[in-house]
């Protein structure tokens, strides 16, 4: 952003032709992160992780007093929700660093290769059907309930799923040494159906209806599938979430790559600071060793970066190429 004020990035030829939309944008902030190449934009090495675009999406995609509903690869802003103003985030920071440079780096890329594994056997037509249906639960036009698609349907395509995978994995394990182990590709599927085709549909709807019967039973959900079939979670992270509701939050679940990192609690405005202490006092009560470097705050949706002003502006002439 700060070189693009300066610099015009925007304007070059170069950057019109190979980012023509913000999704674009996003995604190409996402390969400077991870190596890959964007169109016409060459990639290189990169931190070493196989990383996406989500959190680039946040950082400049956000709007005030919204939540916004995106999926990606192609990155689509598919709505804007309005945020209750009665409600608040309160974010607990664990103390556990899962540097994606680190010792953490093998854990989350071995995510990304259960994925990847997944995906090329169950092939080009299969992931498409799924892919439809994923666009078709965002924009609402399925055959809606309290949870997006209905149970017995989403039951059924994900069975179709896992019985594809198992037959084409079955083909596979003779002729490739590197095929990991048919379980942990189907919990990996399990996981992405559920998670996208049910939790995030029904999070969404929940939000626009405040329905804080869904929003707890839905973030329960995604915690406990993060925990037990994703498998990114660590101790103190499950922890904090299983206290975030003891200490009486709406819902709690942790976010980002996992293997450390943070929680989210969604709380009553009012009792945030009551709630905030207590969350805190109750997980450092356990979690000693995490003192130094945990943290804890409030905060409800704001806007994405950008430029502040003039002042910054002028701050970023000093740093002009």
């Amino acid at each position: 952003l700060a070189f693009d004020a300066v610099n015009k990035i925007k304007k070059m030829r170069e950057f019109k032709e190979n980012l023509p939309t913000e999704g674009d944008l996003y995604e190409y902030l996402g390969c400077i992160e991870n190596g890959s190449t964007k169109n016409n934009l060459k990639g290189n090495k990169g931190v070493g992780t196989f990383g996406g675009s989500e959190d680039h999406t946040a950082i400049i995609a956000s709007r005030k007093d919204s939540l916004i509903l995106c999926s990606y690869r192609p990155t689509i802003l598919h709505s804007v929700i309005k945020f209750p103003n009665d409600l608040e985030f309160v974010v607990g920071v664990s103390g556990v660093e899962a540097a994606k440079t680190g010792d953490a780096m093998k854990l989350f890329n071995d995510q990304a290769l259960r994925a990847s594994q997944a995906a090329s056997l169950l092939g080009a037509p299969c992931l498409s059907m799924a892919w439809e249906n994923h666009q078709k639960s965002l924009r609402g036009d399925g055959k809606k309930t309290s949870i997006g698609y209905e149970d017995k349907e989403l039951d059924q395509s994900l069975k179709l799923i896992l019985d594809t995978l198992e037959r084409k994995w079955n083909i596979q394990q003779h002729k490739s040494r590197d095929l990991l182990p048919l379980e942990s590709l189907k919990s990996r599927v399990s996981h992405f159906v559920i998670e996208n085709y049910k939790i995030v549909p029904a999070m969404a709807k929940a939000f626009r209806n405040r329905d804080l019967k869904a929003l707890a039973k839905f973030s329960a959900l995604s915690q406990e599938m993060a925990e037990t079939t994703l498998r990114n979670q660590v101790k103190a992270t499950a922890a904090l979430a299983k206290l975030a509701c003891k200490h009486g939050a709406i819902g709690a679940s942790a976010f980002g790559a996992g293997f450390g990192g943070s929680v989210w609690a969604l709380v009553d405005r009012k009792n945030t600071e009551k709630f905030m202490n207590e969350w805190r006092e109750d997980y450092l009560s356990i979690f000693s060793e995490n003192s130094s470097r945990a943290s804890f705050f409030s905060f409800q949706p704001q806007d994405g970066g950008g430029l502040l002003g003039s002042e910054m502006l002028q701050m970023a002439e000093l740093i002009k190429l």
